[in-house]
């Protein structure tokens, strides 16, 4: 069987199952909008295969197979994200407070008849909760994924904040701005670790004049650079998500994080230490209180084993991203790009008021944004005398009863803001 033979059948495959996938009940219609995008994808490169005949280039027929293959390869995760966005598992309340959040973070001053950011907002069976981005043919998605057995827990939806600041990332184009800092930071380092250098990459000579314009160092520190500026966009994407949610972002970081993951830390990260040193930082730049002793709740996990001119890579991206000045200027960005979407910080006294609705066990209304009722649940939850009075609410039912507190609020809250959208005329 031939090549073309094999792609048709794959995709006649693919094609199969996002007809089986489109029978699903979904409770939202971004998840279905996001599978007719994909079945036209599939669709279109089908018909482009079934139009060679023995006439056609073999090149151009090679290179359609390659690509209809890698299509395959990219977007069958995003398919099986779809499906298990309609399980039960899923804490639906809590969609439309996050996709309003989303486009007022993504299209702040948009008119909503031109808006395009959808969310797709599903389990994920990996304990580290992330987005996909940047998928061609889905621009305007976000695929949110929540671990699974956590995905129907209020208390970790801050941990959203931390994705969308992702494409916000990408959508801002941050690293462009900070781009010329990072190098600098970068080659400085270089420079006073020279003598390691040379050891680590048996370089011979004097030092170049111009280390940053040198194409044999920037070789030798390519993977430097990557994870200067990657481990740049997690720091910024944490100061998004404590921006946006305050105190609660804190601990539902805490909750997923502490004290740390056994075994070798990812190199694609900061290590947790200097996370949460930087968490710490922002908070009192932002004025958001931090929780007693929250540094102790963490420790660093160990090292990789890594060649040593890995390990010199990483301890220049870790010295890199981490010098004083340029987080701050990373607080400060994400700071002003929340102040322009003209998201409030956490009211103390909205969040009060939550909180005491909570502590007589009835579900809170009239509130005014989903940060003060997730700020609220966690105050709630870190009150070891909460609910003493009631007898019948022992410890471990305390804590389911108050999930559903707080989820049924976001639920009231969201009812309400379609509410006051339709009464302003923006059903």
């Amino acid at each position: 069987m031939k090549p073309l033979e094999y792609s048709i059948k794959r995709l006649r495959a693919v094609r199969a199952q996002i007809k089986e996938l489109k029978e699903s009940e979904f409770p939202y219609k971004d998840s279905s909008e996001a599978l007719d995008i994909l079945d036209k994808l599939f669709l279109t490169k089908l018909e482009r295969l079934e139009s060679f005949d023995k006439k056609s280039n073999s090149e151009a027929i090679n290179t359609e197979c390659s690509e209809s293959l890698m299509a395959v390869f990219n977007y069958l995760p995003i398919l099986g994200f779809i499906l298990r966005s309609t399980n039960v598992r899923n804490a639906f309340e809590i969609f439309g407070p996050l996709r309003r959040l989303a486009e007022q973070i993504l299209e702040h001053g948009v008119d909503n008849n031109n808006k395009i950011t959808r969310l797709v907002l599903s389990s994920e069976w990996s304990y580290s909760p992330h987005i996909y981005t940047g998928k061609l043919n889905l621009s305007g998605f976000l695929f949110v994924g929540l671990p699974a057995p956590e995905s129907a827990n209020p208390f970790l939806i801050p941990l959203a904040g931390h994705e969308f600041g992702h494409a916000v990332w990408i959508n801002r184009k941050i690293s462009k701005g900070i781009e010329e800092e990072l190098y600098k930071n970068i080659f400085i380092i270089i420079n006073s670790k020279w003598h390691e250098y040379k050891n680590v990459f048996a370089v011979m000579g004097k030092k170049p004049s111009n280390l940053e314009k040198d194409l044999s160092i920037r070789r030798n520190v390519r993977h430097a650079i990557e994870l200067t500026f990657r481990h740049s966009e997690e720091s910024f994407c944490d100061f998004i998500g404590l921006r946006i949610f305050g105190q609660s972002y804190l601990y539902a970081f805490a909750y997923l994080l502490s004290p740390k993951i056994p075994g070798a830390r990812s190199v694609r990260y900061p290590n947790t230490n200097r996370r949460v040193k930087n968490l710490i930082l922002a908070a009192k730049h932002y004025k958001i209180a931090c929780p007693p002793n929250y540094k102790s709740s963490f420790a660093d996990s160990g090292e990789p084993k890594l060649t040593p001119a890995e390990k010199f890579n990483l301890s220049v991206a870790d010295k890199a991203s981490d010098n004083s000045a340029f987080v701050l200027k990373l607080i400060e960005e994400a700071n002003n790009f929340i102040d322009y979407t003209r998201i409030n910080k956490s009211s103390k006294s909205k969040v009060m008021k939550i909180y005491n609705r909570f502590n007589k066990v009835v579900p809170a209304d009239k509130c005014d944004s989903l940060p003060d009722i997730l700020n609220a649940a966690w105050m709630a939850h870190q009150n070891p005398s909460l609910w003493k009075q009631y007898k019948n609410l022992e410890e471990g039912r305390k804590y389911i009863v108050l999930k559903e507190l707080v989820l049924k609020s976001i639920e009231v809250f969201d009812i309400e803001q379609i509410k006051i959208k339709a009464e302003n005329g923006n059903a």
